[in-house]
């Protein structure tokens, strides 16, 4: 191999500059900017080669892949940021960037005892430094419960009530704080699904980790090797099945659960390759779990600076991703 002579990664360190830490400031604006859209972003350039007539197929799977890898990383991200936010606003003398590298998501433990979001918020304040480990499912069952006066506090540290000052929500976007309630019990929610995030983060993890998978035909395995009643049926409703696609490995070779296995769905799924369904996952799921994430990250803004919360001001990539969104929203609804 030969060797590279572009650097990697530059270090300022290594030229004995001495500067401060990453400021709270710097941390939300960047979170701000590029943060809340860095997966959104990376999906859709993806999709776009996905979705071109000129794409190999090989140039097609790994964009197909990088989109659900994207997603996987998304869901992590957005995670990690909402228990992270429900420690730093109760105590906005903590350092973000610190409680960020220092907050992991793990997989749901089979039983917890005691809350998981007083042993959280007990190991990420104070003096201490280790890494935690957080059972989203725990963390975000418990964030569920809570009534709307409670679950805004919890991640904004402000108490909500239905008539805002003025000086925090102008008029214009009062419907915004009036469903932020909702919106974010339904973020929370979307981590405590027990059925679907446990197999988008296994797929994540076998494509970030991997590669750990096969390029197999749908409905030629079902035809050779049998398959639940009906499914070769309603498999073949559906041409963009019957095509060489991505299967997930999540147990080595074998690609059927036991009956003595545990955990949720099949050991070796097929990622969706479906540009109609690939889309709406793009548009529908990640743009719009984006434009809720970034509603909070502008309300902390706001906050943390004690400054009236506005939304606009996207950069121009991001804003033709929320128009085109909100037409596929617009034609679904009409």
């Amino acid at each position: 191999m030969t060797r590279n002579t572009t650097p990697f990664l530059l270090n300022l360190c290594d030229f004995d500059v001495h500067e401060p830490g990453i400021s709270n400031d710097e941390f939300l604006d960047s979170l701000d900017e590029i943060g809340v859209w860095l997966r959104v972003l990376a999906a859709h350039d993806s999709l776009k080669r996905y979705s071109s007539p000129e794409s190999t197929r090989a140039e097609r799977m790994a964009a197909l892949s990088n989109i659900y890898l994207q997603l996987g990383a998304q869901l992590e991200d957005q995670a990690v940021s909402l228990i992270v936010f429900s420690v730093w606003s109760k105590n906005r003398d903590l350092v973000l960037a610190d409680l960020f590298f220092r907050t992991f998501v793990t997989r749901p433990r089979k039983s917890t005892t005691g809350s998981e979001i007083a042993a959280v918020h007990d190991k990420l304040t104070g003096d201490r430094t280790e890494k935690v480990r957080v059972d989203p499912s725990a963390f975000f069952g418990e964030v569920v419960e809570m009534d709307d006066a409670a679950i805004v506090e919890f991640f904004l540290g402000y108490k909500w009530r239905s008539v805002p000052s003025v000086k925090l929500i102008p008029k214009k976007h009062i419907q915004v704080w009036m469903n932020l309630p909702g919106e974010f019990r339904r973020i929370a929610s979307s981590f405590y699904d027990k059925r679907h995030v446990p197999r988008i983060t296994a797929a994540y993890n076998k494509l970030k980790h991997g590669p750990q998978l096969i390029l197999q035909n749908p409905i030629d395995r079902a035809r050779r090797f049998g398959s639940s009643p009906n499914l070769e049926v309603q498999l073949t409703g559906y041409r963009a099945f019957d095509k060489t696609g991505i299967r997930l490995l999540f147990a080595g070779a074998k690609t059927r659960r036991e009956p003595s296995d545990s955990g949720v769905g099949s050991v070796a799924p097929f990622l969706i390759d479906d540009e109609g369904a690939v889309r709406k996952l793009v548009f529908e799921t990640m743009v719009y779990q984006a434009t809720l994430f970034s509603t909070l990250v502008r309300m902390q803004l706001a906050l943390y600076r004690r400054r009236r919360f506005e939304i606009g001001n996207f950069d121009e990539g991001v804003s033709r991703l929320m128009e085109e969104a909100q037409r596929r929203l617009s034609h679904t609804n009409a």
